[in-house]
């Protein structure tokens, strides 16, 4: 298998996918594709996002990639007001569980699988404190 072309990918901009610069665009290259089987986003929309409302339309924008039939993967930092990069501190929008719940089921995907950690078994706190995990899929089009 060979890498055809690189998209450029910003859930603020219209359209949300764009050749990226200077990826080469051969014979026969076409516009990016409208939607995937799976979208993964690892603390993204959390990290850009201001409000919980404007959260829930990054993830509606997101949602919007998604084939019928796939899958969106999306990681999450919760109850917290930044995230850190060594030493490091940036701010985010403070989310609960249900508040990204909410997002994910509003934006039409229906939700498998969802995993929040904020300590190690033996109690500890992670360095990933409040990470939730969810996993959610686009309904089929009805035939």
């Amino acid at each position: 298998a060979s890498v055809a072309g690189l998209l450029d990918c910003d859930l603020r901009r219209a359209p949300v996918l764009s050749r990226a610069e200077g990826s080469a665009a051969g014979p026969g290259s076409r516009s990016p594709p409208s939607s995937f089987h799976a979208v993964v986003m690892h603390s993204v929309a959390d990290a850009i996002s201001d409000t919980p409302e404007e959260f829930a339309a990054l993830v509606r924008t997101a949602a919007g990639l998604v084939a019928p039939g796939g899958s969106l993967l999306i990681s999450v930092n919760t109850d917290v007001d930044e995230w850190h990069a060594e030493a490091t501190a940036f701010p985010q929008v403070r989310l609960s569980s249900d508040q990204v719940l909410a997002a994910v089921e509003g934006a039409g995907l229906q939700v498998v699988l969802s995993r929040q950690r904020s300590r190690l078994p033996d109690g500890r706190e992670t360095e990933t404190a409040h990470t939730m995990v969810v996993l959610a899929d686009r309904p089929q089009c009805a035939e």
